[in-house]
């Protein structure tokens, strides 16, 4: 019952309401947040891919994000895998070339042409295993590689020199790109049911041009946030109980 209630309801819904507008995600962060706010997993993004056929936006943020997940295991491993602190900087640009290099119409390298396509026949099965959905030839052709180098930078925690990435080559990155990584860790952000629904309803005010409820919205928001942050200094200052605010 709870299964069928997962697939023909929550997933189709919150596809709905991606088409409407209610909910506009614009990268792989905003997407999770959304699937995590509705209890829905993120293993469910090839259910997400095949009920947005209408919505070619929102199936490539799926798309991306399934990819940038999968290529995360790699890099992680690969990162856990080095025995000499000086060899890091080196592996991974490596392995970025690997997972965002291009393979050139005229290769000749038999050991480049050969990486490639073991990639490539491991991302099929990891994204087939995990997500249940097959990654076709003309998504390959569509992807935004540095939206996957964003994505992975940030789940795991990688420093780039900020510049122009050459895509279109079999080596993009060098050792001297790769500047540091920071810690990533999981950890539970404060935030606030009804102040989130106001931010959205904002948002999607102003996405169907509506202006003036968004102003309202958004003062609402403003006003939110304010009456939160007072709450939660007094009550952590002065220790009032949290019943008095609910009789506000």
């Amino acid at each position: 019952m709870a299964q069928r209630y997962y697939e023909d309801i929550a997933l189709p819904k919150l596809v709905a309401d991606f088409g409407s507008l209610e909910l506009s995600p614009v990268d792989g962060k905003t997407l999770t947040d959304f699937m995590h706010t509705r209890g829905l997993q993120m293993c469910s993004l090839g259910c997400v891919v095949e009920l947005s056929d209408k919505l070619p936006h929102v199936q490539s943020l799926c798309i991306h994000e399934m990819i940038v997940r999968a290529y995360k295991h790699i890099l992680q491993a690969i990162i856990a895998a080095v025995g000499d602190i000086t060899d890091m900087a080196g592996t991974i640009a490596s392995c970025l070339n690997i997972l965002l290099g291009s393979l050139p119409a005229d290769n000749a390298d038999f050991n480049l042409d050969n990486d490639y396509h073991l990639k490539q026949k491991w991302l099929e099965s990891f994204l087939l295993k995990r997500f249940g959905w097959r990654l076709k030839n003309k998504d390959c052709h569509d992807l935004r590689k540095y939206a996957i180098l964003r994505g992975l930078c940030h789940k795991v925690g990688l420093e780039l020199v900020p510049r122009d990435y050459d895509m279109e080559t079999p080596h993009p990155f060098r050792k001297s790109d790769i500047i540091s990584m920071i810690p990533v860790y999981k950890h539970v952000a404060c935030s606030s049911a009804d102040g989130r629904t106001l931010l959205e309803s904002s948002k999607t005010s102003l996405d169907k041009g509506k202006l003036e409820d968004a102003v309202n919205y958004g003062t609402k928001v403003k006003i939110f946030i304010s009456f939160f942050f007072y709450r939660n200094s007094l009550f952590s200052l002065f220790k009032i109980p949290d019943i008095f605010f609910r009789l506000l």
